[in-house]
C-alpha cells in the first residue's frame, strides 16, 4: 500500500505486516436532509393545476426539523422560457409555508424545481410539472344547415385572468355514426378533421363568443353524424371544455305535401330509463324516425312525458342530444311527466311545478320561430303549449298539458280549443288513461296525481284523467284524441269515448318502461291510411321488429281505429 490519505500514513513492513500510524485525522460530516419534500398546495391539498386567481403555498417539510442549508425554488414556463425564482427558504420546524401570488406568473405549463444548497454545494434537487392558468370553453348545440351543408355552433371562451395575444385553434372532427343491427349498438367511423377557427385573442374572465361554421364533408348518403370540437392554445394552458360533441342527422324531411295520405305520427312514451341508463336506445328511436321520415311520411313526433327519470342535467343532456336529431326533419311536441318535475336526482315524487331543467333544455324560445308554434299558457314556460299543423289535408292542433294539470291550465285549454274550432285536436298529457283502458281516477288507478305530494299542496289544484274529461275534453266537438303514458303496460290500452257533441274521442295509453333495457326501444307508429282508418303499431328500432302477438286484458300492440263508426279493432298477428 502506497501513498497517504486523510491524515493516515502507512509505515514499512515489520515481520511481514504493514503497520499504520495516525498522524492527523479529520472527519468530514455534512447533514443532508434527503427526505425533504416541497409541495404546491391550494392552501390545504397538494395539487398541480392552479388558476391565477388562487393563492397557493409552497409547503416545505424537513425531517428532524434541522437543515443548516438553504432551499431555492425556481419556476420556468416550458413554452416561453419565463423564469421566476423564490428563495432562499430556511427550514424552520418540521414544515415551512411560503405563500405565492400566481397573478404575476405567466400562464401555461411550468417546471417546478427545488434545490437544497449548503456551502455552495447542491445536495438535493426535486422537479415536477405544474399547470398555471385555466381556459373554459363551452360549445353551443350545433345546427345543421341543409341548404348550405354546414354545421354551425358557437364557442364561448374565457380565461381565469387577463391573457394577451393567446393563440387559439379550434378543430372539428367528424364521425359517421352507424347502427349495427347485429350487435345492436352504434359504431363510429372517423371521417375527417378540419380547423374551424384560428387566431390570437386577448381573454379575461368575461366570455367571448366565437361563431363556428364548418362545411360538412362530402357524403352521398344521408345519415347520423357526430362532430367533436377541441381547442388548443399556445402557450399551452389547461383547458376545461364543456359539451364538446354533438350529434346531428342529415336525413331528408318528408317529400310529400301536407295534404297527402297516408301519413304517420310517432309516439314516444316514457323514455326515462333511456335518459338514465340506456342513452343509445333513445338515440336509436329518434334516428329511426328521422331516417324513415320520407319513406313513411312521418309528419310528427309526440313525446308522452317522463322524458327523464331523475330530472338531472346529465339526463336532460342525453334527452336533448336524442330529440335534437329531429330538428329540421320531423316536427315534435313534448310534454312533461312527474319525473321531469321532481326534485333533481330524487325520482318521481313531484312536489311542485318547478320545471327549470325542461325549460332550460327545451325552452319555448327555441320553437317560437317555427311556423307551427301556437303559444304557451305562461310566458317563458313551455310545459303547457299548443302547436298547429296541417296533416293529410286537415288542420290539426296538438295541445300539450302538464302532469295533473291545474284548473287554470284547463281553463286556458278550453279557450285555446274553442278559438280553434276548425282544427281537430290531439291532447297529449302524461297521465290520463289507466291500465284498464278507462280514465285515471282514484278508483281505477294508483297512478293519478293524488298519489303524489303535489296533491297535498292547498295552494295547488291537480286533475286526473276523469277530471280532465269532465272539465275539458268532453266539452269540445273537435277533440279527437287523448294520448298518454305514465302507467307501464306491455300492450297499449285504449277506449272510445263520446263527447257532449256526439264526437268520438280516442283515448290511448302507451308505456313500455317495464320491458328489458328500460323499454327495448318500443315506440308507437300511427299510420293514417285514409280519412277513416288509422293503423296503430308498436315497433322497436332497437330490435328491428313489430310487436303484434302479445295480448293482455284483451288489448294488443296492433289495432285499427275505424273513425267513421268510432271503433277500435284489436288485431292479433300470428
Amino acid at each position: 500500500m502506497t501513498g497517504a490519505f486523510a491524515g493516515v500514513t502507512p509505515k514499512s513492513k515489520q515481520d511481514g505486516q504493514t503497520k499504520v500510524y495516525v498522524d492527523d485525522l479529520q472527519v468530514y460530516c455534512r447533514y443532508v436532509p434527503v427526505a425533504s419534500r416541497a409541495q404546491l398546495c391550494d392552501g390545504v391539498i397538494p395539487t398541480v393545476k392552479f388558476e391565477r386567481n388562487e393563492e397557493p403555498v409552497i409547503r416545505l417539510t424537513v425531517p428532524g426539523e434541522i437543515a443548516p442549508g438553504q432551499y431555492f425554488v425556481r419556476f420556468a414556463n416550458k413554452d416561453t422560457g419565463w423564469v421566476k425564482e423564490v428563495g432562499p427558504i430556511l427550514a424552520e420546524g418540521a414544515a415551512k409555508v411560503v405563500p405565492l401570488s400566481l397573478r404575476e406568473f405567466q400562464p401555461g405549463q411550468t417546471r417546478f424545481e427545488m434545490t437544497y444548497i449548503d456551502q455552495d454545494h447542491i445536495w438535493l434537487s426535486e422537479a415536477f410539472d405544474i399547470s398555471i392558468g385555466r381556459l373554459t370553453i363551452d360549445y353551443e348545440r350545433t345546427e345543421f344547415d341543409r341548404d348550405l351543408q354546414q354545421v354551425r355552433s358557437v364557442a364561448y371562451i374565457s380565461s381565469d385572468d387577463r391573457t394577451e395575444n393567446l393563440s387559439i385553434e379550434i378543430g372539428a372532427t367528424f364521425f359517421r355514426v352507424l347502427w349495427d343491427g347485429t350487435e345492436r349498438t352504434y359504431r363510429e367511423e372517423e371521417y375527417s378533421s378540419i380547423v374551424a377557427f384560428t387566431d390570437a385573442l386577448t381573454l379575461d374572465e368575461e366570455k367571448i363568443m366565437i361563431p363556428l361554421v364548418v362545411d360538412l364533408p362530402p357524403e352521398e348518403d344521408p345519415g347520423l353524424w357526430e362532430v367533436c370540437f377541441h381547442t388548443v392554445s399556445n402557450p399551452s394552458i389547461d383547458t376545461k371544455e364543456l359539451r364538446t360533441s354533438y350529434l346531428f342527422a342529415t336525413y331528408l324531411p318528408p317529400a310529400q305535401t301536407s295534404e297527402e295520405r297516408p301519413f304517420s305520427i310517432v309516439l314516444l312514451p316514457d323514455t326515462q330509463y333511456y335518459s338514465r341508463d340506456f342513452p343509445q336506445m333513445f338515440i336509436r328511436q329518434t334516428e329511426w324516425i328521422a331516417a324513415n321520415a320520407q319513406e313513411k311520411n312521418i309528419r310528427l313526433m309526440l313525446h308522452l312525458g317522463d322524458i327523464t327519470d331523475q330530472n338531472t342535467h346529465l339526463q336532460w343532456e342525453r334527452a336533448n342530444r336524442s330529440v335534437s336529431l329531429l330538428d329540421g326533419i320531423v316536427p315534435y311536441v313534448l310534454c312533461v311527466g312527474n319525473r321531469d318535475l321532481a326534485p333533481s336526482g330524487q325520482g318521481g315524487g313531484v312536489r311542485d311545478r318547478t320545471s327549470t331543467l325542461f325549460n332550460r333544455y327545451f325552452p319555448a324560445e327555441r320553437y317560437e320561430a317555427l311556423p307551427w308554434f301556437g303559444g304557451v299558457f305562461q310566458a317563458g314556460r313551455h310545459e303547457n303549449s299548443y302547436y298547429k299543423f296541417e296533416l293529410g289535408g286537415e288542420k290539426v292542433l296538438v295541445l300539450s298539458l302538464e302532469f295533473g294539470p291545474r284548473d287554470e291550465v284547463l281553463e286556458w285549454a278550453n279557450q285555446v280549443v274553442k278559438t280553434h274550432e276548425d282544427y281537430r285536436v290531439i291532447m297529449i298529457t302524461h297521465t290520463y288513461t289507466s291500465s284498464h283502458g278507462s280514465r285515471v281516477s282514484p278508483s281505477t288507478s294508483g297512478g293519478g296525481p293524488q298519489a303524489y305530494p303535489i296533491y297535498q299542496d292547498p295552494m295547488e289544484s291537480t286533475n286526473d284523467g276523469e277530471q280532465m274529461w269532465e272539465k275539458f275534453v268532453r266539452k269540445h266537438a273537435n277533440l279527437w284524441m287523448v294520448l298518454s303514458g305514465h302507467i307501464d303496460v306491455s300492450t297499449m290500452r285504449s277506449q272510445v269515448a263520446v263527447g257532449d257533441c256526439g264526437n268520438f274521442v280516442y283515448e290511448i295509453l302507451a308505456d313500455y318502461q317495464s320491458e328489458p333495457n328500460g323499454g327495448n326501444g318500443w315506440l308507437v307508429l300511427m299510420e293514417f291510411l285514409d280519412d277513416h282508418i288509422v293503423e296503430v303499431h308498436a315497433y322497436s328500432p332497437y330490435l328491428g321488429e313489430y310487436e303484434r302477438e302479445r295480448v293482455m286484458r284483451g288489448f294488443t300492440n296492433h289495432f285499427m281505429i275505424e273513425q267513421e263508426r268510432g271503433l277500435i279493432l284489436q288485431t292479433i298477428t300470428k
